[in-house]
């Protein structure tokens, strides 16, 4: 198992593109508002992803990323 530092989600704040990293397979990745809705949910990825952001309103945003055993949540500010 790997320590979900080496998730990394970038840029942050992001304007259009989001990109997901990790170091195997991301099972799912799920972005939701600060309201809990989700917005965006992918799943069975490759170990680095581009979501497209540019169709969500300016704000902040949860992303919740799973790995194996292991889940990143992290807070990103679209722009």
């Amino acid at each position: 198992n790997f320590n979900t530092t080496t998730i990394e989600v970038y840029p942050n704040p992001a304007k259009d593109i989001l990109t997901i990293k990790a170091p195997t397979a991301i099972a799912e990745i799920k972005i939701s508002n600060l309201l809990g809705q989700e917005i965006i949910t992918k799943s069975n990825l490759s170990s680095q992803e581009n979501i497209n952001l540019s169709h969500l309103t300016k704000g902040s945003y949860l992303v919740k990323t799973t790995v194996g055993n292991s889940v990143k949540t992290v807070t990103i500010l679209k722009q």
